[in-house]
């Protein structure tokens, strides 16, 4: 789980890095690129520990928490945390425009959906078989509704260059 709990400070962080405006004195100056530079290198080697750790992959079971690391890590994680990943990696793929972080982004929430999605609702976790609003249904909600924005924003812009030619 260790990972999950940087991704909100990284992504703000870069975030927060390229919302300067261009032109401005800070935006800049070379202090200014160098802290750009870092956020992503560091969100970057992030998402590349996401990547590499995301459910159902096996868990730690040699802790405090062996009981869940053995019964429901195997089935994936929870909801919050799944959104919190599908935000990530979209946030990245917008800041970057590297399409692997869209196809994780997308992976992650079509894993998310085959999990949690039943009998009309979202489950908090695949495990659990009713909702909970505190394992963070609302926002993998948000999350998925932001990729969704993203992919129809993606292929409009795909569509009007393709309709204005070369």
């Amino acid at each position: 789980m260790g990972p999950w709990l940087a991704i909100v400070w990284v992504m703000l962080a870069a975030s927060a890095a390229i919302l300067e405006p261009a032109g401005t004195a800070k935006a800049e100056s070379e202090d200014y690129l160098r802290y750009v530079t870092k956020c992503l290198d560091t969100a970057g080697l992030f998402a590349k520990l996401i990547e590499a750790n995301l459910p159902p992959r096996a868990c730690l079971k040699e802790s405090w928490y062996r009981g869940y690391a053995e019964n429901y890590a195997p089935r994936g994680t929870y909801a919050g945390l799944y959104g919190q990943s599908v935000s990530f990696f979209l946030h990245m793929y917008l800041l970057t425009g590297e399409p692997r972080y869209l196809r994780l982004a997308r992976g992650t929430a079509d894993d998310a959906i085959a999990r949690l999605f039943h009998n009309g609702l979202f489950r908090g976790h695949s495990a659990k078989p009713y909702y909970e609003a505190v394992d963070g249904v609302g926002y993998l909600l948000y999350a998925l509704l932001e990729l969704d924005q993203v992919i129809k924003h993606r292929a409009r812009n795909k569509a009007l260059d393709r309709d204005a030619g070369p």
